[in-house]
């Protein structure tokens, strides 16, 4: 063989492991995607399927974690209640109303001290 019949061959011989190493790069990439893909469904398919406070139970309520609120009062006399009308305080009839207008219970905790100073 001469070196002229044997240069042909090189050629092509490099040209095909380009055409090889392309297809390869691609089918790595597509791979890749339908991995990350799969993995977000799988993530996806987890999250919804928590059964936290934030999930609703099958009757379509909320759990009773999430629907209640504790409210802390501090202060003095005014904040309990002095001078009030209805001999009570205002804060705790406010949310009283609000307990009884929306699904949010509001637990009421005084902590005001009649006369205090400070």
């Amino acid at each position: 063989m001469t070196e002229r019949e044997e240069e042909p061959k090189r050629k092509d011989a490099g040209k095909q492991s380009k055409v090889w190493r392309r297809i390869g790069r691609g089918a790595g990439l597509v791979m890749c995607g339908a991995m990350l893909m799969v993995g977000g469904w799988c993530m996806g398919t987890l999250q919804s399927r928590s059964d936290n406070v934030m999930a609703a139970t099958p009757a379509g309520q909320l759990s009773s974690q999430l629907t209640t609120e504790k409210v802390m009062v501090v202060g003095g006399s005014m904040a309990h209640g002095w001078k009030d009308p209805n001999n009570d305080s205002y804060l705790r009839r406010a949310f009283q109303a609000l307990s009884n207008s929306t699904d949010t219970q509001y637990e009421y905790d005084d902590r005001t001290v009649v006369g205090g100073s400070r």
